[in-house]
């Protein structure tokens, strides 16, 4: 969230500050919504194969907002297709539930 540089978050009274508990209508998104606005989904993923578990916070975007538009990868590529997340440096990318993602949720990593 840092790198996003965004000056306020808007979200319900009732998350708490937790972005993924908000839950705003789409009139409320309609009206808050310019060309410095930009719409996100979070939603919390826990997995637990093989004995260990993992979790993750899924994050969807719209391409044409801003956030979306100044993200910069360190490496690999932004999805092109709309079953491909961006996974951050963080992950641990010697665990098998990354091959999990693909069969369990139906996306590429």
């Amino acid at each position: 969230m840092d790198s996003w540089q965004s000056k306020s978050f808007v979200m319900t009274k009732d998350a708490n500050g937790n972005a993924g508990q908000s839950l705003l209508t789409t009139k409320q998104v309609d009206q808050l919504s310019d060309d410095k606005t930009a719409t996100l989904g979070i939603t919390p993923v826990n997995m637990k194969i093989g004995g260990k578990r993992e979790s993750a916070q899924f994050v969807g975007m719209n391409n044409d907002e801003y956030i979306a538009k100044n993200l910069q990868l360190t490496k690999g590529h932004l999805p092109k297709a709309a079953n491909e997340v961006v996974l951050a440096d963080s992950v641990d990318k010697d665990i098998k539930g990354l091959k999990s993602l693909n069969n369990f949720f139906g996306i590429k990593v």
